[in-house]
């Protein structure tokens, strides 16, 4: 372990505890980088507020940002926060107006971050705030799918110039950061996990980001020529990779809208499009990176069977009891997710099926998480 951290108290989070549409605030106040610190304090000075940064929690243990490369991911599961004044989490009371904001945030994955935006926001001028872009920041973000979610508390607020002040202040919301949170002996591999309110260890999330937004930037054009060239069906330009994904298969349903000669045409505007996103998908960088990913859930899979040979073994049996219930959890989301897909047909859009394929990949390897979780479990008790 880091002789910084040795015997020191950090706040790690419950796992189990946190519910879908959580919102996390947070103030970097320990990094170590004089800029992220400087611009952090930057911000709770001109907004009067406590927190910088805000994050929502999509399905736990995944939490999703709006950060330079984009909006990315997260997990829990490799996070820490030093100070309890440092952070703070909000719940909506109606659960299912926060899963829907969940659902939301989701589509927004792959999106490019705006500092033009959050700089209007925290610092208004009516230049800045006149140039309009695709963008997204880290408020805005929450804002939005929370006002697409039907949530009276966000009604009101004005989108782009939502700070994290704002949402700190709003009424309505549930404290729940002392049941989510709770003060524990530093782990030994904190040094590779990600503060909260401070140094962000490098991720493979962040890549997967940059990837599927550059994939989605390719393909907006011509998302949003269908869009353009059919508005009698109502279709919405879709956020990221997933979205577009999604796009492709809801166009193909409504194809029986039109009469067989029109119908013909945008079958093959569609069908363009479809072959568009399963090129991309078939450049394997996606795959590459889940690939990683299994690879390094194996080694910490290795790592922790060992350990639970030891004499005294170093494990936090209620932490790992929490990651295998999540655990199960996004296993069960995914599998359900996957079922859905290949019910629709995968051969019906070769996007589809290639995103079938890595969806695949990542439940198989959920799917020995919670069998190594579970061996473990049984055998510390």
């Amino acid at each position: 372990m880091n002789s910084k951290y040795d015997g020191v108290e950090v706040l790690l989070p419950e796992l189990s505890k946190f519910r879908e549409g959580d919102i996390v605030l947070t103030f970097n106040a320990a990094a170590t980088s004089f800029k992220g610190a400087a611009i952090s304090n930057a911000i709770t000075k001109v907004t009067a507020g406590r927190y910088s940064h805000v994050l929502i929690c999509s399905s736990p243990p995944t939490l999703i940002e709006a950060i330079d490369a984009g909006v990315s991911t997260l997990s829990l599961a490799r996070c820490f926060a030093h100070s309890r004044g440092n952070i703070r989490v909000l719940r909506h009371r109606r659960s299912e107006i926060a899963a829907k904001a969940a659902s939301f945030a989701q589509l927004d994955v792959g999106q490019s971050y705006s500092k033009r935006k959050a700089v209007s926001a925290i610092f208004p001028q009516a230049t800045l705030a006149s140039l309009a872009d695709n963008g997204i920041f880290c408020s805005a973000l929450v804002a939005q799918v929370y006002q697409l979610a039907g949530a009276v508390e966000f009604k009101s607020l004005a989108v782009a110039k939502t700070t994290p002040a704002t949402i700190d202040n709003l009424e309505g919301l549930s404290d729940v950061t002392d049941e989510v949170f709770r003060p524990r002996l530093a782990p030994r591999n904190i040094e590779t996990m990600s503060a909260l309110d401070g140094d962000r260890s490098p991720t493979i999330s962040a890549r997967q980001t940059a990837i599927t937004g550059r994939y989605a930037r390719d393909l907006s054009p011509a998302v949003k020529a269908i869009i353009d060239a059919y508005p009698e069906l109502e279709m919405g330009l879709p956020g990221g990779l997933f979205g577009i994904i999604q796009f492709i298969m809801t166009a193909l349903d409504l194809t029986d809208e039109f009469p067989a000669e029109e119908r013909q045409r945008f079958l093959a505007t569609v069908i363009d499009l479809d072959h568009a996103a399963a090129e991309l998908i078939a450049r394997g960088e996606l795959k590459e990176l889940i690939d990683e990913i299994v690879a390094a859930d194996g080694l910490d899979h290795a790592k922790l069977i060992a350990e639970s040979f030891a004499v005294v073994p170093d494990i936090d049996v209620e932490w790992l009891k929490n990651y295998g219930m999540v655990s199960e959890r996004q296993r069960n989301a995914r599998a359900t997710a996957l079922q859905g897909f290949v019910e629709w047909g995968t051969h019906r859009a070769k996007s589809v099926a290639a995103y079938v394929d890595l969806e695949r990949g990542m439940t198989e390897s959920l799917e020995q998480r919670v069998t190594v979780v579970r061996e473990v479990l049984a055998r510390l008790s």
